[in-house]
């Protein structure tokens, strides 16, 4: 298969004659620029390899890049440039996150040999990244599968979680990931280390003494001791471990400093447990909303939306 490589310059000249001498190796685009080229990578994107050039009006060629690096990470970036400076090498570089840097005018074979270096980089990134994700995914749900048997009153609820902070996040407009997902069904884990008589009593929605209370405040460390043990699990890790702290908390861990994830965790959670104990979805919100300051005010709206748009059993 042909690939598709983009290039992005403000001479039109120029970008002809990248498609005149390299036609017969990929599928040339071109972009006179970097509004057009974000526009042909939101329609037609995204592209294994980008090759631009630095010095372009408007948005200059570090700034294209660096804006593609956060929108499509796996793309390889390749910056031409007739500045041979060594401060326009570094800035591209440092904002960027460039492959190679190249000098104008490249002969044609060189070009070449540097796009095909730079699809071998992407091929093997990309594998290299569904390798792991398919890895760490299966062990995910082998963990959660083994769990849900063994303790099947603890995981009886991490479905509803998992859907909770799902469409909490899309509401928020936070991307939704596997990560995100295996954060909610894993934040739980660490209430296997509890006794029957304390997850009899979560499962009924009971109240906990004084000892007990303490015992279940302490399972989020847990979990997150025993998911900081699997690799490029740090994030998630991190989450659960502060799934339990309020919004407004004295501890130095709080507000804006708590990870996002944590903020949708605390706010589910505690729905979840409302709805354990049988209130409807509604009136658990309306005990949320009665102790707003524990919670991210965004999440708190969020979790409204979500709870407005389902359909309510009293």
């Amino acid at each position: 298969m042909i690939e598709s490589i983009l290039f992005v310059d403000d001479e039109s000249r120029i970008l002809e004659g990248y498609k005149r001498t390299l036609r017969k190796n990929f599928n040339i685009v071109t972009a006179e620029g970097g509004t057009e080229a974000l526009k042909i990578l939101h329609s037609d994107g995204p592209f294994p390899v980008v090759v631009c050039d630095m010095k372009m009006p408007g948005m200059n060629g570090a700034q294209l890049l660096s804006e593609i690096k956060s929108i499509y990470p796996e793309t390889v970036r390749l910056m031409l440039t007739g500045n041979a400076h060594q401060k326009t090498a570094v800035d591209a570089i440092n904002t960027g996150d460039v492959f190679r840097f190249l000098n104008k005018p490249c002969p044609p074979q060189k070009m070449l040999e540097e796009i095909n270096d730079a699809l071998k980089f992407h091929h093997l990134q990309k594998a290299e990244h569904e390798l792991l994700e398919n890895t760490l995914k299966g062990s995910i749900r082998a963990l959660i599968e083994i769990l849900s048997i063994v303790s099947p009153k603890i995981f009886g609820h991490t479905e509803n979680i998992k859907t909770y902070v799902i469409k909490c996040a899309q509401v928020m407009g936070i991307k939704k990931t596997w990560e995100l997902e295996a954060t909610a069904l894993l934040s739980q884990i660490g209430l296997v280390t509890l006794p029957d008589t304390i997850l009899d009593s979560i499962a009924k929605g009971e109240k906990l003494n004084a000892d007990e209370k303490m015992a279940y405040e302490y399972h989020p460390i847990l979990s997150s001791l025993l998911i900081n043990k699997i690799p490029r699990l740090e994030k998630i890790s991190e989450a659960i471990r502060y799934q339990n702290e309020p919004f407004t908390s004295t501890e130095e861990m709080s507000g804006a400093r708590l990870p996002i994830w944590s903020r949708l965790l605390k706010a589910v959670l505690d729905l979840v447990a409302g709805e354990i104990a049988g209130l409807s979805s509604s009136n658990a919100f309306k005990k949320l909303k009665a102790r707003s300051q524990d919670y991210d005010p965004n999440v708190l709206d969020a979790l409204g939306v979500v709870i407005t748009a389902k359909p309510d059993v009293s």
